[in-house]
């Protein structure tokens, strides 16, 4: 079935009519019952896009920049187009995403799978995601592998998908915003290759590991294991996100034992507000905001930590709220854990 965004941008150019006497070349063109004023250069990108849609296996691919150059000419904003003109139930095709036991369905707008936090060649990216929300008024909600009961992750805008966000940080290859171990002042190794002990002593012997979010706990599992590494706890299924598993606060078993978000120490968020609190480093944001969230003592030295784009923040309050968060405080990129040595 043919995209309503796709038709509404055929019905615009095939009833473009100039009017010669605007020296910017605009006209008019009708669509959806409405008269809109288009520019020349709008209905050039609008024939862009539908030209690349013959070509492309998915139509819906070129929706997000269609959205964007429609967006230009409504008389309000995007957001009144997107949601007043066409209607959040009439914006198709849709993708149906359900949870582990199906008790959450939901059918949204878009469904994104982010490979990266911020790369420029990847138009999925999660500030990428985060700027097109802001820019159609559009909700944003992420998920992992949907084992919560809860609704909190489905919204009918944009799904995020994190399971395409599974890399550990790697020396040779790293993570958007990879610690470096010259930044730590934590006493605990940076585990970025295998890392030994003298003696075995799960117990004392720990270590700090860095990974992107949307890795599920058995690929996690595998990865610290070649690092001579284990979780302390883990609850009775690998197959959730980490990310998943620590926001909802799963736990395991054993009194001593706490849950998932007890073995955070340092997370990275993209979020679309702003801390009014004390940063260290990085870049103000102008749209989306990237911070690094540790406690007041976190394992960051903030005299020595040089990331060019990411903020870091270190606050109590702000690292307990956002580490069990739900989701509500945005997209949660990358987590740091401390680890024990594999037992």
């Amino acid at each position: 079935m043919k995209s309503k965004i796709l038709s509404l941008a055929e019905d615009l150019v095939k009833s473009f009519t100039a009017t010669p006497s605007q020296a910017d070349s605009s006209g008019t063109a009708v669509a959806a019952g409405r008269s809109y004023r288009l520019t020349a250069g709008i209905k050039a990108d609008l024939e862009r896009h539908l030209e690349r849609a013959k070509h492309v296996a998915d139509p819906s691919e070129i929706t997000p920049e269609l959205l964007k150059s429609l967006g230009k000419m409504c008389g309000e904003s995007p957001a009144e187009l997107v949601a007043g003109e066409l209607g959040s139930d009439q914006i198709g095709p849709r993708q149906t995403w359900k949870n582990q036991l199906a008790n959450q369905v939901v059918q949204p707008l878009f469904v994104f799978y982010p490979q990266s936090l911020n790369d420029p060649s990847d138009n999925q990216s999660i500030t990428a995601i985060l700027e097109r929300a802001l820019s159609t008024g559009s909700l944003v909600k992420a998920a992992g592998s949907g084992h919560s009961y809860s609704d909190v992750a489905t919204t009918p805008d944009f799904f995020i998908n994190t399971h395409g966000l599974n890399r550990p940080a790697d020396p040779v290859n790293p993570i958007a915003g990879q610690l470096k171990t010259d930044e730590l002042r934590s006493t605990l190794p940076l585990a970025l290759s295998p890392t030994n002990w003298p003696n075995y002593d799960p117990e004392k012997n720990r270590a700090l590991f860095e990974t992107e979010a949307g890795i599920t706990i058995r690929n996690l599992n595998t990865s610290l294991e070649s690092r001579n590494l284990g979780l302390m706890n883990m609850g009775g299924y690998d197959g959730q996100t980490i990310i998943g598993a620590t926001s909802t606060s799963t736990h395991g078993s054993g009194i001593t034992l706490g849950p998932f978000p007890d073995m955070v120490r340092s997370l990275v968020l993209a979020t679309t507000g702003t801390w009014d609190g004390k940063t260290f480093g990085g870049k103000a944001p102008q749209t989306v905001a990237l911070y690094r969230i540790e406690p007041a003592d976190g394992i960051t030295d903030p005299k020595k930590y040089s990331e060019p784009v990411i903020q870091l923040i270190q606050d109590d309050d702000c690292f307990r709220a956002v580490i069990c968060s739900m989701g509500c405080f945005g997209v949660i990129y990358s987590v740091v854990l401390e680890v024990m040595q594999m037992y």
